[in-house]
């Protein structure tokens, strides 16, 4: 009989701790799901964004910014100016006497 009762008693405790293991590899699986949901929604709304800027970069429109902006292209009827900044020390140095 007393046994039967340690047998019973080890068997609670195994299992308890299994249980309590069980219940927190729940909780770690459900936070990293929301994790990945959250990095998923990131990525499809990048993803939306991409698309969008591939069909403007696809239009006439698109391209000429394109060529404008990296190439440095310009029309045929345009007088292309090129800015030239200066240091602000460089500009102060220039009017002292």
């Amino acid at each position: 009989m007393k046994k039967n009762h340690l047998l019973f008693i080890a068997a609670f405790v195994y299992l308890t701790g299994n249980l309590v293991n069980l219940i927190t590899q729940e909780f770690r699986l459900q936070k990293y799901t929301v994790s990945l949901d959250q990095e998923l929604l990131v990525a499809r709304k990048e993803q939306e964004s991409l698309k969008t800027a591939l069909k403007y970069f696809n239009t006439p429109q698109g391209i000429e910014e394109l060529a404008r902006k990296r190439l440095g292209y310009y029309s045929q009827n345009e007088i292309p100016v090129k800015v030239i900044e200066s240091n602000p020390s460089q500009a102060t140095d220039s009017t002292s006497p």
